[in-house]
Parts: C-alpha cells; sequence; structure tokens
C-alpha cells in the first residue's frame, strides 16, 4: 500500500482509484437483555381445555389465567452485553470491539419483587402481572367478568394467601377454589 501511496504522489495520479489503506472496523456487540421467565398470558390467549377426545371442556381450570409465584421465586433474569469483535485501524492498530448497550434490571422491579444481583425474584406468595416491563405480585387479583364460559372454573392452590375479586357471578356448574373469594354478583 505504501508503494501505491507513493506512485500517486511521485506521479500526480488523481484520476484513478486506487486503495492506500484499508482498515476493519470493530463489530457491536449484543445489548444486554432482560427474559421474564413468569409471564402471565393475556386474557383472550387462556383456551379452553381440550379432553383426549378432542373435545371442549369450559368448566375445566384454564391454564395460564391466573399465574402464580412463591416467595423467592426467579421472575426474570438479566442478561449482560456482550462485546463485538475488535477491528484493525490503518496503521495496523487493534480497536476493540463495540460494548453492547446496557439496560438496567430495575426498570423491570415492580411491587413485591427485589433485585438480586443478576435475578428479579418474588418478595411474597401471590399473583404475577406485567405492566409495561414491571413484573408486580399481589396477594389479590380481579376477574372482571363471572366465573363462567368466559373463565372456566378457577382453581387456586388454597396455600397461596390470594384473594380472589370476582366482579360477576359464579355460575351454576362452575367452581372457584382459592383462599379468600369475594364475588360481587350471585353464587
Amino acid at each position: 500500500k505504501n508503494e501505491t501511496l507513493q506512485e500517486i504522489v511521485d506521479n500526480f495520479l488523481v484520476s484513478n482509484s486506487q486503495e492506500v489503506a484499508e482498515c476493519t472496523p470493530p463489530t457491536q456487540g449484543k445489548d444486554a437483555r432482560v427474559e421474564i421467565l413468569v409471564k402471565p398470558q393475556k386474557r383472550e390467549d387462556v383456551k379452553p381445555v381440550t379432553t383426549e377426545d378432542d373435545e371442549i371442556d369450559y368448566v375445566a381450570p384454564r391454564e395460564g389465567l391466573i399465574t402464580l409465584c412463591r416467595k423467592n421465586d426467579i421472575l426474570a433474569q438479566w442478561y449482560p452485553p456482550t462485546r463485538g469483535n475488535p477491528g484493525v485501524d490503518v496503521t495496523k492498530k487493534v480497536i476493540p470491539g463495540i460494548l453492547g448497550r446496557e439496560i438496567a434490571l430495575d426498570l423491570f422491579e415492580g411491587a413485591n419483587t427485589k433485585i438480586d444481583k443478576d435475578q428479579l425474584l418474588a418478595k411474597i406468595d401471590g399473583a404475577v402481572t406485567v405492566h409495561g416491563t414491571q413484573v408486580r405480585l399481589s396477594k389479590e387479583i380481579t376477574i372482571h367478568d363471572h366465573i363462567g364460559m368466559n373463565t372456566g372454573s378457577i382453581d387456586v392452590d388454597p396455600e397461596v394467601e390470594l384473594t380472589l375479586n370476582v366482579t360477576g357471578d359464579v355460575q351454576r356448574g362452575f367452581n372457584v377454589t382459592c383462599h379468600h373469594l369475594i364475588v360481587g354478583g350471585c353464587i
């Protein structure tokens, strides 16, 4: 490359395209990330149970309608950013790889949760909700509906001291098992 540069200078070559130096740019590393490990499903995604005979059981409890966790359960895991591959400048000096962007685990810390190093933990036994990026735990959850065809029966471990508020009725043929139940309608 030095010879090419010297030839351009000596012969006043300005119109020709000549490579006189080369470099390798560093690459960007992966960004930090937080993986939420205990995430409730959206209500519209919770489907009735299908039996072995491919029949739909609207009465059976539905997996994912209420997501519970126990004290000290891991709710989210933080993974640090990585550094990209190094590059080389025109003088052959190494250019360090670029560190991925940081994200703070405390952005995910919500009610009744705590951070322990690179993990978000539950402070209590309770129901998990996610609001934006925040993971929250509560001893109380409200179902704004009847316990019926839309929800299926509710089966929450009575060992978990959870209050279940139902704004509607508990319809005939449907059951609710939980520690404490408040019904706004009829049973």
